[in-house]
């Protein structure tokens, strides 16, 4: 096998995704065998109730299926998949993304050209061709609160444009976890995705927070390729109040387990003074996900100790050379 072009696997997490699986997994299938080197695609089905597997077996045979018996969620299925992968770089995609055929080359090549990478992300685009507002993101704080910016959408379409041969190096803060290409030992070595995030939402912002304190850096590739259908999955199969609860509870548990220092101390003062005003909004979203929260602290403590154990860069260097890669210069 070509040092040029390593192995790798494709992990796709399914559940009850009969009716994806037919339409997305082909452009994957067509993108492993183009690759000059080995490719496999695996998929965890993860409990699935409907026909998922019945369409594995039957219209993909391709595929390299790894079956849940019991639903165990996003993250599980994820770290199962990977465990399973025969190959060190894995790219994760959901089951509603579709790819372009070239577009393992080029999210590979930073693997081999720099030890310091744990993951790149491809050019992530919307049904109408234009790049998610999640393709780079940028950190900033406000308040204690960790946010991110977006980037220009037609400069990444520039980009994206440019031959192989020019040196792109676009730093991000976090990879969607539904498109993202991963070093597997690393992955398993922070443990994967953290639980305190069940059943979704964050654990692929907190991911690329472990990896920046580990002193390992988070790519964004825009010469790869994808398509996501966003909403294929989380909205179609939960309630809107329950995914909205879920996003709050997750980015307060998040402030915990990496916030120190000065920003720390803002962060719980936020809270507070949170806490005391949104009753004047009578808005029982943010109660609910400080109740849900709290019942987690310690969990989140946990895992607040065991990062501040494993950790040789802080937060805020991390987010200074982040925001210093962008824009890109002399491409």
């Amino acid at each position: 096998m070509s040092s040029a072009h390593p192995g790798v696997s494709l992990v796709v997490p399914n559940y009850n995704g009969a009716k994806l699986l037919p339409i997305h997994q082909p452009s994957l299938l067509a993108a492993a065998a183009a690759y000059p080197g080995q490719a496999e695609v695996v998929v965890v089905d993860d409990g699935s109730s409907d026909d998922s597997l019945e369409v594995l077996r039957t219209q993909l045979p391709e595929v390299r299926v790894v079956v849940h018996e019991q639903n165990r969620g996003f993250g599980a299925a994820c770290k199962t998949g990977i465990e399973a992968a025969q190959h060190e770089l894995c790219v994760l995609l959901n089951s509603d993304v579709t790819a372009e055929e070239g577009f393992l080359t080029p999210l590979l090549a930073p693997f081999a050209e720099d030890p310091e990478v744990f993951s790149v992300s491809p050019l992530i685009l919307d049904s109408e061709g234009r790049p998610g507002k999640v393709s780079v993101n940028l950190p900033r704080l406000k308040n204690g609160d960790l946010r991110w910016d977006g980037v220009d959408p037609d400069e990444l379409l520039r980009l994206s444009a440019l031959p192989l041969e020019i040196p792109l190096k676009i730093y991000s803060l976090f990879g969607l976890g539904g498109a993202i290409a991963m070093r597997r030992s690393r992955f398993l070595e922070i443990g994967g995705f953290d639980p305190l995030y069940v059943p979704f939402y964050h654990e692929d912002v907190d991911l690329g927070l472990c990896a920046w304190r580990r002193g390992w850096t988070v790519r964004v590739e825009p010469r790869s390729r994808v398509v996501h259908d966003d909403g294929g999955t989380i909205n179609e199969h939960f309630e809107p109040h329950r995914v909205k609860v879920a996003r709050r509870r997750h980015r307060i548990l998040c402030g915990w387990k990496h916030a120190s220092g000065d920003w720390l101390k803002t962060y719980d003062r936020t809270l507070i003074r949170r806490a005391l005003t949104k009753w004047l909004s009578f808005d029982r979203r943010y109660y609910a996900a400080l109740r849900g929260a709290w019942q987690r602290r310690e969990q989140a403590l946990e895992a607040r100790a065991r990062e501040e154990g494993a950790s040789k860069v802080s937060l805020s260097e991390a987010f200074a050379r982040i925001r210093a890669a962008w824009p890109v210069e002399g491409a």
